[in-house]
């Protein structure tokens, strides 16, 4: 095997930055999460607002399902784009604001913190303990995954490690049996990382590397449909597209005949499992490709049209974690067959500093 480029190192590094934050998490900031758990309870708060830009984006999508589940306040999540020049309104004195920016200082979070109106409260999520957003909020989480040269991988499950002990302080969950079901996850992944590497290849000969891949997932695995289509242009400048699996059959399903490639991110934990497979059952008899990515891949031996990648089975919560880490890994391959170098930047940059 190659020896690992940035971006390779970097995918390997995220074990440890799972740990990390899992370990270091109750002790810096489970007392100010206390707080704000008791504010939300009292009545102070009568809206959350979830924001940020790109993949940091895509991340607070289990955070905007789980509070929207468990908490009487409304829960919202705003490109911050559109929040800061559309509706800047919506921010006021009753507002709880989650800002996600692995920089801190994208275009549109360093707005935001220009805006001249406050929150009643905001928690940042950042890389960084010296960025704009981080100066600005309230309470500054850090991920502390350390300096990422190319696209994000590390940052983002950095940042979704983060957002998911924000979460269980928010809803009152126990942060313990969060931070466990992070580490066991960093394990899991650290585990597999070299058998992933070894079959992205094998996954790229199936999905194929001149035309578009289309990215699908329900619930928390949105999330990673999402970010699979922006990781993919990003690193590999392939144009994808990312559905819900039931916003996938009002119109993209008329794309599926002989040359369709899909990935879809299955669920094993919710009854959304038999729509996935009934999904991709439909793919291949419309004669389309389909990778399935999920914990009960071994149930769904790879044939003609179909590629199962495992992912170990952990808390519901943490599929996000790892079944993102098979797409970081195949676009290394990807980039190699369409002649780039994986996951350089030739038109943009790490951090955008222009709207």
């Amino acid at each position: 095997m190659p020896m690992p480029n940035d971006y390779i190192a970097e995918i390997f590094e995220q074990p440890e930055v799972l740990e990390n934050i899992a370990r270091d998490f109750r002790a810096t900031y489970g007392d100010d999460m206390f707080r704000v758990e008791q504010l939300v309870n009292s009545s102070a708060i009568d809206k959350i607002i979830l924001t940020g830009m790109g993949g940091s984006l895509h991340s607070l999508y289990p955070t905007l399902l789980t509070l929207s589940q468990k908490l009487p306040v409304p829960t919202a999540l705003w490109d911050t784009s559109e929040l800061v020049q559309q509706t800047p309104d919506l921010i006021d004195e009753r507002t709880l604001l989650v800002a996600v920016s692995q920089s801190g200082e994208s275009a549109e979070l360093v707005r935001l913190c220009r805006l001249g109106k406050r929150p009643r409260l905001a928690i940042s999520v950042t890389n960084s303990g010296t960025s704009s957003l981080a100066n600005w909020a309230d309470i500054a989480v850090h991920t502390n995954a350390g300096p990422e040269r190319t696209a994000s991988t590390k940052t983002y499950t950095g940042g979704l490690a983060s957002l998911s002990l924000i979460t269980a302080s928010l809803t009152g969950s126990d942060l313990d049996i969060e931070a466990a079901a992070i580490r066991s996850a960093a394990v899991a992944m650290d585990r597999h990382l070299p058998a992933w590497r070894a079959r992205s290849v094998e996954l790229i000969a199936f999905l194929g590397s001149a035309g578009p891949i289309a990215f699908i997932g329900r619930g928390g695995n949105l999330a990673t449909a999402w970010m699979s289509s922006l990781l993919t242009a990003e690193a590999s400048k392939l144009a994808c597209s990312a559905y819900p699996g039931g916003q996938f059959r009002h119109g993209p399903l008329e794309l599926v005949r002989e040359g369709f490639a899909c990935t879809i991110f299955a669920n094993s934990h919710s009854g959304a499992a038999e729509l996935d497979r009934r999904l991709a059952d439909e793919v291949l008899k419309l004669g389309g490709r389909c990778a399935w990515i999920a914990s009960n891949a071994a149930k769904v031996p790879s044939e003609a049209n179909r590629f199962a990648v495992g992912i170990p089975e952990v808390a519901s919560s943490c599929d996000p974690l790892l079944n993102i880490v098979p797409v970081q890994l195949m676009q290394e391959p990807l980039a190699v067959a369409r002649g780039f170098e994986p996951a350089q930047f030739l038109n943009a940059a790490k951090v955008t500093t222009v709207q």
